[in-house]
């Protein structure tokens, strides 16, 4: 599918959304339930799916990263740092009140960056970004989600402008082409499994298991609002999570560079450490709690100079008003795929 660019004037149009896209009842549900606690971690939410084998996500990881000049377009504002981070924030907040998995979290954010590193909003507006947040946020929750709030549910926690259902699913048929429909991305989720198994050792119980993943998953929903992470491929951040949370030393854990970059592991333990969510590479007695990168959003968010540098470089030439609630009618802000 051929790239387009998202200008003003196709982002109206007064045809019928239901010419584009129907379904039946409001939103999409699935039926299946996390089986265990490491599900409600790390795992997407349907049973239906056998888990994809480890070298098929580093293989496909490249292809769900965003364009490798995404970073440089901040700098040289192209694209609105503070836009960017608003957008996540709001996607985070309405996450964490409906309680959705952490990998819903991880795909609304990578839709987020996959889009704005292909396609250009109009600049501004603040409505296109926040119509944005809400599709990647709605698709995310039908994938991952048992339960999905209905599209008026899902615009809460003052978004400055609610949609109608119609206008989101425009938006979501014009997220899903650019993003060439490859909606099942791979996160840091995906990883965290497999290298909390090369900490461990094969005696470790249940407990250690739940208890390393919680503090790598929570370090890898932390970095959702440092943009510097968005550099590096998501086993690489998974990697660093996985040894800020043991407090494992890098050069101790050889085995992990069999399949990754160790200097972009390096990066992204650092990154963890500067934003306050990780703890610096010696064994401590206690990790600490990823709840400083969460306080700390600016850390990193567009300061890309200092926390991108040779690692990131080499990982890009391997990817292929008041804010008063508006209602924008269906007549004049359809979305128009074409």
């Amino acid at each position: 599918m051929q790239a387009f660019e998202l200008a003003p004037g196709n982002l109206f149009c007064g045809e019928d959304a239901d010419d584009v896209a129907s379904w039946d009842g409001s939103e999409w549900e699935l039926s299946s339930s996390p089986d265990s606690p490491l599900d409600l971690i790390t795992s997407s939410s349907s049973a239906r799916e056998a888990p994809r084998p480890i070298d098929q996500l580093f293989a496909a990881e490249l292809l769900h990263m965003p364009r490798s000049d995404y970073l440089a377009r901040f700098r040289d504002g192209s694209l609105d740092c503070a836009a960017r981070q608003n957008a996540v924030n709001w996607i985070l907040k309405v996450h964490s009140f409906y309680r959705f998995l952490p990998t819903t979290a991880a795909l609304a954010v990578n839709y987020l960056d996959r889009f704005l590193s292909s396609q250009a909003l109009p600049r501004g507006l603040g409505w296109p970004w926040q119509l944005l947040s809400v599709a990647c946020l709605s698709i995310a929750a039908k994938i991952e989600e048992t339960h999905v709030p209905l599209l008026v549910d899902l615009q809460i926690l003052d978004p400055g402008y609610v949609f109608e259902p119609r206008t989101v699913r425009r938006m979501e048929l014009l997220l899903m082409a650019a993003l060439q429909w490859r909606m099942r991305s791979v996160t840091p989720f995906d990883f965290l499994g497999y290298f909390c198994g090369l900490v461990l050792s094969r005696c470790a119980g249940a407990e250690a298991w739940v208890a390393l993943l919680r503090r790598a998953s929570s370090l890898v929903r932390a970095s959702h609002h440092v943009i510097g992470f968005v550099s590096f491929p998501s086993s690489a951040v998974a990697a660093a999570a996985v040894l800020c949370a043991s407090g494992e030393h890098v050069e101790e854990s050889s085995a992990f560079f069999n399949a990754v970059l160790k200097e972009a592991v390096e990066e992204c333990r650092q990154l963890f450490a500067v934003c306050g969510g990780a703890a610096p590479p010696v064994k401590p007695p206690a990790p600490r709690s990823p709840s400083g990168v969460l306080d700390a959003a600016n850390c990193g968010s567009c300061d890309t100079d200092k926390t991108v540098s040779d690692a990131a470089l080499k990982l890009a030439e391997l990817s292929p008003p008041s804010k008063r609630r508006k209602t924008i009618a269906a007549s004049t802000s359809g979305v128009n795929p074409c």
